[in-house]
């Protein structure tokens, strides 16, 4: 699957909704239908790995019923600190939907190398230093520790309908929830 295709899938499972997406890395804005404002927020361009899970619990306190979607990259999920972010959501009842798009690597790392050195050894080689998030951890059990609703995404097939099960959770049952897509 690529972030792309998560993108489009996010869109449907949201239409006609209240909602807001907030991409660290993760759904890209091109692929997505919104018709409001203050639908999409991105990082900061200065930076700011691991923004997006903690900004999506504020946003998500700020808005209590409006659906807020956090998506990430694998690194971008390690980085945001979430077993205290998962902690904090669950203790403070935010019902919050995190997608951690999964492709076992610093994604920002090669695309920065290949930016630089696109014709140099690694770009030729595919072999990239300090690249790999392999073996990848299991970050729906890092979201089962506080009790989240999780779930796992190999088959495009199975996106949307897992997508409308998490903000279906989300919005009745009014807990978080995790689903972690690998992405190529």
């Amino acid at each position: 699957m690529s972030k792309a295709f998560v993108s489009t899938c996010l869109s449907k499972a949201i239409e006609g909704r209240d909602a807001a997406i907030l991409s660290e890395l993760g759904a890209p804005l091109e692929e997505l239908t919104l018709r409001a404002p203050d639908t999409w927020f991105q990082e900061p361009h200065s930076g700011g790995l691991g923004w997006c899970f903690p900004a999506a619990l504020g946003m998500k306190l700020a808005q209590p019923d409006r659906l807020i979607v956090a998506t990430m990259g694998d690194g971008s999920y390690m980085f945001s600190n979430p077993v205290a972010c998962h902690q904090i959501a669950e203790a403070v009842d935010i019902p919050l939907l995190i997608l951690v798009l999964n492709n076992s690597e610093w994604g920002a790392v090669r695309h920065s190398v290949l930016g630089v050195y696109p014709d140099g050894y690694a770009a030729k080689s595919n072999a990239m230093p300090l690249v790999s998030l392999s073996p990848s951890p299991d970050f729906t059990l890092v979201a089962a520790a506080s009790r989240a609703w999780t779930a796992k995404v190999d088959q495009a097939d199975d996106l949307l309908p897992t997508l409308e099960i998490a903000i279906q959770h989300v919005t009745a049952k009014r807990t978080q929830a995790l689903v972690e897509i690998r992405i190529t």
